[in-house]
């Protein structure tokens, strides 16, 4: 994929186990996007990764952690959808309004040497919202300056009454901040 809407399109016609190269750093454009906020839905078990041994960046277009400005427009880059899982692999998210990755009931996220940084929210959580997901693999990750501006808002993962394994490893979660629900992570309803 080339550009936003190359890779959202891309995303959408995947068959399952379908395996899609970023090849440039891209970043998403509200005049490109006919009018579509920057969220690319996965309704597919898919792999997304950077080319060879490059790690190529996925810019929502928003205005930063630390703008009180909003691009409404760039609310987030993934929403994986009920029963699927998304792999991420070697690329960096950044400059989202709602949350970098959404993982909706029973759903999955592997992340390996994937960095968010650089995202607020008014909403849940400005990094990983893992709504009863059922399974969270991060290794050799990296969350910082994710913001949670919102009342009730958490910065780098908000992880909810998961229904199987999370599974954080050679992971560092730094610079968040919060004004209610954990600055770095925020767990609600998880059993020990």
């Amino acid at each position: 994929a080339t550009s936003w809407e190359e890779l959202r399109a891309k995303v959408q016609s995947a068959t399952e186990g379908t395996i899609i190269e970023i090849a440039q750093n891209l970043t998403y454009n509200i005049s490109d996007a006919a009018g579509n906020e920057s969220i690319i839905k996965v309704t597919k078990d898919i792999t997304i990764k950077s080319t060879a041994s490059h790690t190529y960046t996925l810019d929502a277009g928003g205005r930063g952690a630390d703008s009180e400005q909003s691009n409404d427009k760039s609310t987030g880059v993934f929403e994986v959808d009920d029963d699927k899982t998304l792999t991420l692999e070697n690329l960096i998210l950044t400059k989202t309004e709602k949350y970098a990755v959404y993982v909706a009931e029973n759903s999955s996220l592997t992340m390996k040497n994937v960095t968010i940084n650089n995202c607020k929210t008014q909403y849940n959580v400005a990094g990983i919202y893992f709504n009863k997901g059922k399974d969270l693999k991060l290794e050799n990750c990296e969350i910082n300056l994710c913001k949670g501006k919102g009342s009730a808002s958490s910065g780098g993962i908000y992880i909810q009454e998961p229904k199987g394994t999370v599974s954080i490893k050679d992971t560092t979660i730094e610079n968040c901040e919060a004004k209610d629900n954990g600055g770095g992570m925020y767990l609600n309803n998880v059993a020990n």
